[in-house]
């Protein structure tokens, strides 16, 4: 599951995202990076 934050961000930028290549691979890079950390922070909590 993907928390609250990346699926509003998702929701927010699919249309510019999904109208240009490179848009569409910066919000994939950014969310990569979000849940990147959130995995860590994931991690460390248990």
């Amino acid at each position: 599951m993907i928390p609250p934050l990346l699926k509003d961000l998702i929701d927010r930028h699919r249309e510019l995202a999904l109208a240009s290549p490179a848009e569409m691979i910066g919000l994939f890079k950014y969310v990569m990076y979000l849940l990147c950390y959130y995995g860590d922070k994931e991690e460390r909590r248990d």
